[in-house]
């Protein structure tokens, strides 16, 4: 018969979670203990880091929960472990309504005798950041992080009621309003822990966005229907005196009509379309185009330019060679040939398909009232369970780009920035009609500036991600050209996104799918999310990492700025492909190391980009810790931050393809 013994560990963590009232002790003279509250332990493995300049003084450490306990009557936990390095924290929820505890997570880099306590304390007053919170725009959720404090000014982590009696959803401290029309609305927002309440006016209107963005946001959040969004954006190409009140005036033209056609040409070919809009859109698409009564071959032969020189859609006259050829046509010509042979010859990009019957692609150019220009498919091919739709097409551009029309650049740079996007829209139904809106823009944007790299018409559009970075990947177009330009600076250059379109031409139809296969398959062990983790740090410091990212003068939107320790846990959420920037200012810091913690929800891919900026000379070194370690929870510690930094930034980023909704949480101190 044999007996068998388990043998514990000799050594424990412990601790008592106890209330300071100002008096310390009860009537007995014992520090008064809170019971019933939940205590986390974790098992701490450092992470191994490249030998990456960027890493050098930061220590990674990964966190794995591996047992959990609720404090006694007196307040007090205990955990037996053997030696090692673990980290301990207080779950808010438990606590008791109205208290908080002054730090909720501490790193223990080796187990000793000497108990770790939490103070928890009553909460005396809440705020919260109206440069942060007092104004929300329509179809974005409000994430409330109060400061709460203690009866002596010192923060507190606890947990808060948010509520709001205009809210549609509320999810712990998130709240999202959903407004029944375009006018202003000021809400209350509730907040509230045990005997405490403050109530904050919250402003939700609609952002200061060009007109498409607008009539996509009231679509997207039940403010009109399909029906008034396609009636719209016919308004919006052919008839722009009709837009109704609440959706303004332009405020800057369009930077390419193509997507709105794509979804006005799908939508009356649909069965189930309604028979008055479908009649109303024909009868305008019918005089889209007026009648010109010229044409000119490009010298290259692939192009057939149709215009006039009399009218409201006269080109400019002047014919410095006295060919009959106006100059402007001819250079609309000749730019489109070069455009053709650096896309299409030397990058080798899909060729545009040519309508059946014809030996040229249509050019068009006439007065477009306010719209650089437009790419319209014309006929189209495929479209079956295996095989993506494409489409030949023909282009639209304006007669002159005045300033009356709201151009700001000159006219020859207008017309050639809008050859190179609309061309690359045409090649681009050669590969897939169907490929999302965000990837078609950014890609027509990027291959303007590859192109034509001086004029920099695109950084107009930059200010839409720099100040919107917590919005996913795929929820603007225009400014996704940061994106394009990330991957072909970073990850192989006009290759990389050739491969994409042609990986999106054979299976894909969503495109962020298709990119995500290509970086798997050119990268090995990158894709799409490890690449996004890498492009929210660029963004931290534009000037530093992109080639013309000194000339944009932009600077990504900071979520919050802290100066005062310790920081109190803070919850986010984030959308897939999304990301926000947490400002961490160190000042006198007197040789201690900043310690951040950091956690994200199960079953989501997460990114923590860390961005530590220089006092020297003010740039960036990257570290971080990303789910390619199997990371939902880890320590982030800063260890040479004395004398050499000047502020350390915090970037969570959500890796997923599709899954909306994570959150996140973060908390820092400082540690000897």
């Amino acid at each position: 018969m044999c007996l068998f013994t388990r043998k514990y560990p000799e050594k424990y963590i412990t601790g008592k979670v106890y209330e300071d009232t100002g008096i310390g002790t009860d009537i007995a003279g014992n520090i008064r203990g809170v019971p019933g509250v939940t205590v986390k332990l974790y098992s701490v493995r450092k992470v191994d880091l490249s030998k990456d300049a960027d890493d050098d003084g930061v220590s990674l450490y990964r966190e794995k929960l591996i047992m959990t306990t609720k404090t006694n009557e007196n307040g007090e936990y205990r955990f037996y472990v053997r030696d090692g390095t673990y980290s301990l924290s207080i779950d808010l929820d438990t606590l008791p309504e109205g208290k908080g505890v002054t730090e909720s997570n501490v790193f223990i880099e080796r187990v000793s005798s000497e108990s770790i306590d939490f103070i928890v304390r009553d909460i005396y007053s809440i705020d919260i950041d109206l440069s942060q919170a007092k104004r929300l725009f329509i179809g974005e959720a409000a994430v409330v992080n109060p400061t709460l404090r203690d009866q002596y000014g010192c923060k507190l982590s606890a947990k808060v009621k948010c509520s709001s009696d205009d809210a549609v959803r509320s999810q712990e401290n998130i709240l999202e309003f959903k407004p029944g029309n375009f006018e202003r609305k000021w809400v209350n927002l509730n907040i509230a822990t045990g005997s405490v309440f403050r109530q904050f006016p919250v402003e939700v209107r609609m952002p200061e966005a060009p007109l498409i963005e607008r009539i996509d946001i009231a679509y997207k959040n039940g403010i009109i229907d399909e029906k008034a969004k396609i009636l719209l954006y016919l308004y919006a190409m052919f008839d722009k005196g009709k837009i109704m009140r609440g959706f303004g005036a332009e405020d800057r033209p369009i930077k390419s009509g193509t997507l709105i056609m794509e979804e006005i040409l799908d939508y009356i070919r649909r069965k189930d379309a309604d028979s008055i809009l479908v009649e109303t859109a024909k009868r305008y698409i019918a005089s889209a185009v007026p009648p010109l009564d010229k044409e000119y071959r490009s010298p290259g032969g692939f192009f057939k330019i149709h215009y006039t020189t009399t009218g409201i859609h006269a080109v400019p006259g002047e014919d410095l060679n006295g060919n009959g050829i106006p100059d402007y046509i001819e250079l609309v010509a000749s730019s489109f040939d070069e455009v053709k042979n650096i896309t299409c010859n030397i990058r080798r990009f899909r060729t545009p398909i040519i309508e059946p019957g014809k030996d040229a692609l249509d050019v068009y150019v006439f007065n477009l009232d306010g719209k650089y220009g437009v790419t319209v498919a014309s006929r189209y091919y495929g479209g079956g369970s295996n095989a993506p739709r494409r489409a030949s097409s023909y282009i639209c551009i304006d007669n002159n780009y005045s300033r009356s029309k709201g151009f700001k650049l000159s006219r020859d740079d207008c017309m050639r920035v809008t050859v190179a996007h609309e061309f690359f829209h045409s090649v681009q139904y050669a590969y897939n009609l169907d490929a999302d809106k965000w990837w078609k823009e950014a890609c027509a944007t990027w291959n303007e500036d590859e192109i034509y790299s001086s004029v920099n018409d695109y950084v107009q559009y930059l200010k839409n991600y720099f100040s919107n970075p917590q919005k996913s990947l795929e929820e603007d177009t225009y400014s996704r050209v940061l994106f394009a330009k990330y991957l072909s600076e970073k990850w192989g250059g006009y290759e990389i996104i050739r491969r994409i379109w042609e990986i999106q031409a054979t299976r894909y139809r969503k495109s962020v799918n298709a990119i995500d296969a290509a970086l798997r398959e050119q990268f090995g062990n990158e894709d799409i999310g490890t690449v996004f983790d890498g492009f929210t740090a660029w963004n931290f410091n534009p000037a530093q990492y992109y080639k013309e990212g000194a000339a944009w003068n932009a600077s990504v939107s900071v979520s919050n700025i802290y100066s005062e320790y310790p920081v109190p846990e803070t919850r986010g959420t984030l959308n897939h492909l999304a990301s926000n920037y947490q400002l961490f200012k160190l000042g006198k810091i007197n040789n201690r190391k900043l310690k951040i913690t950091i956690e994200g929800s199960d079953k989501y891919k997460w990114g923590f980009k860390i961005q530590k900026r220089r006092i020297s000379d003010g740039y960036c070194e990257i570290a971080g810790i990303s789910s390619k370690e199997g990371v939902s929870r880890a320590e982030i510690i800063i260890n040479d931050c004395a004398n050499k930094y000047s502020e350390i930034c915090l970037i969570p980023a959500n890796l997923e393809k599709e899954k909306d909704g994570g959150v996140y949480s973060y908390s820092a101190n400082f540690m000897e």
